[in-house]
């Protein structure tokens, strides 16, 4: 449900940007620098009372998001810790909805490294890991309309 709340402070951005875009049309190149480009990042991870990672909250999150940016062509990227789905608004300006990359993959032990010391710390053992990310289950996660 949207509230007042969300509405004034949607207005609000949206004016903002609208605000932005003004500025470059009149004075981009001409005395004012123009940005490389512009990235609007929106994390969706929902956490419950304990800051665990909530899957399913966060995956309906993750799908009504994605869900919104409409049709046409949507990039999926799996890095570090993270799951993003991009969409690109021409060269320069794009929007990502990203959570923790749990709430889409598997994280499995592989195995075990050691580390060596620092001058203070001892050597230690540290469990290595791999991420295994069913292609489907992300398809159906973020296509959905």
């Amino acid at each position: 449900m949207v509230t007042l709340e969300d509405v004034q402070r949607r207005d609000e951005l949206v004016a903002g940007l609208r605000e932005l875009a003004d500025l470059f049309e009149r004075n981009g190149g001409d005395g004012l620098p123009l940005p490389n480009g512009v990235e609007v990042n929106l994390p969706v991870t929902a956490y419950d009372q304990h800051w665990k990672v909530d899957v399913e909250k966060t995956q309906r999150a993750l799908r009504r998001a994605s869900s919104k940016l409409g049709r046409g062509r949507k990039e999926k990227i799996y890095d570090g810790s993270y799951f993003t789905v991009i969409k690109r608004f021409g060269p320069y300006v794009s929007l990502s909805v990203f959570a923790n990359r749990e709430v889409v993959c598997e994280r499995r032990p592989t195995g075990q490294t050691i580390l060596h010391p620092a001058q203070t710390l001892p050597e230690r053992e540290e469990v290595v890991y791999e991420w295994v990310c069913p292609d489907g289950a992300v398809l159906a996660l973020t296509n959905v309309r």
